[in-house]
């Protein structure tokens, strides 16, 4: 069948369209309900925790590995493990770090599609917003909602 279509495309100058991306080898969402777990400050997490008795769930939600990080920390300070402590709150530090980067990158990228205010942008941003959650309520967001919004509107419609 590809090569049918190559052939139509070259007999009547149309570019081949590239074949749909297999889902298996598509990237990951970096925001997916599963998308910490592969990460080495989870792993790192579970690696502590079992020294210390502190159980991380196979399927941990996000808020849940927070916690749990938490947990850890405190009980190995508690034992006197400092460099153990510095290493795992970095990696949690860098993580959660990279998540945010990411929500601000798809933030800044869809205000550029919608055409919308960078002002309204750095305020957001400025402001202390939660990348993520500001990355949520944008995505929900069809252009017809937005358009002829002001800056200040806009900022109370994503920050909440």
């Amino acid at each position: 069948m590809d090569d049918l279509r190559g052939q139509l495309a070259a007999k009547f100058g149309a570019s081949a369209a590239a074949p749909p991306a297999d889902p298996a080898t598509a990237e990951p969402d970096p925001f997916g309900p599963a998308a910490h777990l592969d990460t080495d400050w989870v792993r790192s997490l579970r690696a502590f925790a079992r020294g210390v008795g502190v159980q991380v769930p196979a399927d941990a939600k996000l808020a849940r590995c927070r916690q749990a990080t938490d947990v850890t920390l405190k009980a190995l300070k508690k034992s006197g493990r400092k460099r153990d402590v510095r290493a795992l709150s970095e990696l949690r530090a860098t993580y959660l770090t990279w998540r945010e980067r990411q929500a601000w990158s798809r933030v800044k990228s869809r205000f550029k599609d919608l055409n919308l205010s960078e002002k309204a942008y750095r305020a957001l941003k400025q402001g202390g917003a939660d990348g993520e959650k500001v990355w949520v309520r944008l995505a929900k967001l069809q252009p017809d909602d937005v358009r002829g919004v002001g800056a200040a509107r806009l900022r109370e419609m994503l920050g909440g």
